[in-house]
């Protein structure tokens, strides 16, 4: 905001105001200190200044004229890609109802206000990661010059532990491949692709010159957080993806089907649709991760296979039951207290 100020050198007001080019300059007005009405012009010259600064910011530095762009280029990943620009859709909406336009409008107060008016419509995680996006935002703006601190920076909001997905049964899967006879042939793909090798949903749409049909591998080139991995096929699946190679004809450079870019959502429908809310597509990971540690599968191995960076985050997608741990006993031994 411009501003005036004296120099002891000179009988005028001297203002501060930033130019067209973001810059900040000093000059003289022509009104003299210690005169009053000459003092009032000068205030006057300097709400002129600031007006024009206002509506400047409001052009040049609104979320708009820069934001997308700026997101397209920092997030390679077309699906983290994806989801990043879904938040900032989210985040737009409520910048236009609240009618914050640019960084410099942005306050902790509307950070945290965000979070109760998120909460209408998603979950309180889901909110959290858009306000990581909005911090993400204002340090780049940060570095622009557009602001001098990140207001949504460490905002101290803790997540919430999620709910635990569970471990498939069989009953549950012969139920879900029921129900998915009548859904798009797409979800049907997807199921059987991630259930039988333990990838996520949006890994599950391979590139046609991935499938390796002579030596059984698959190679997954687009994966959360930049990961290429290759691993065996699975040779149950193997028919499974030469009946969707005959049906689609994908050339090279082409995926075997394309998933939406809602599927997720498709998903979270289709179980809800089910009764079995607690059950997630990522159920279909976590049941491998689960049948592997059961059958006494190397948690190395099973790490590899599921591309898991981190034993700690391997551990969470194992569901043992009681009777799984029931022939522990059997392994222990202590000495007798004979007298």
């Amino acid at each position: 905001m411009a501003s005036l100020y004296k120099d002891p050198k000179s009988p005028f007001w001297y203002l501060r105001k930033k130019a067209s080019n973001g810059k900040w300059k000093s000059v003289a007005t022509r009104y003299r200190h210690g005169i009053a009405s000459e003092t009032r012009k000068a205030r006057e010259e300097c709400a002129a200044a600031s007006l024009e600064e206002s509506r400047y910011a409001r052009r040049q530095d609104a979320w708009a004229t820069w934001v997308p762009d700026y997101l397209k280029a920092r997030y390679s990943n077309a699906d983290t890609r994806r989801r990043v620009l879904n938040a900032w859709d989210r985040l737009s909406e409520y910048s236009t109802e609240q009618k914050i336009h640019a960084p410099q409008n942005v306050t902790y107060r509307t950070c945290m206000d965000y979070l109760p008016w998120r909460k209408r419509k998603a979950a309180h995680n889901t909110a959290l990661l858009e306000l990581k996006i909005l911090g993400v935002v204002c340090e780049e703006a940060k570095r622009r010059g557009l602001i001098s601190t990140n207001p949504a920076l460490r905002l101290g909001i803790a997540k919430e532990r999620g709910k635990e997905k569970p471990e498939l049964t069989d009953d549950n899967i012969k139920t879900i491949r029921a129900a998915l006879r009548k859904e798009p042939a797409w979800m049907r793909h997807a199921f059987e692709i991630a259930l039988h090798q333990g990838c996520r949903l949006m890994e599950t749409a391979l590139f046609f010159e991935d499938l390796d049909f002579v030596h059984d591998r698959l190679h997954f080139r687009v994966t959360k957080g930049d990961k290429p991995f290759t691993i065996p096929l699975n040779p149950l699946l193997k028919p499974v993806l030469k009946a969707i190679v005959r049906l689609n004809k994908p050339s090279s450079g082409e995926r075997i089907f394309a998933l939406p870019s809602n599927a997720a959502r498709h998903f979270h429908r289709f179980f809800k649709k089910l009764s079995k809310n607690s059950i997630t597509f990522h159920s279909t990971r976590v049941t491998v991760a689960s049948r592997l540690a059961r059958a006494g599968y190397s948690i190395t191995k099973a790490m590899r296979l599921l591309n898991h960076g981190s034993e700690l985050v391997h551990r969470q997608y194992q569901r043992l039951q009681a009777e799984d741990v029931a022939d522990a006993y059997e392994h222990l031994s202590f000495p007798t207290d004979k007298k």
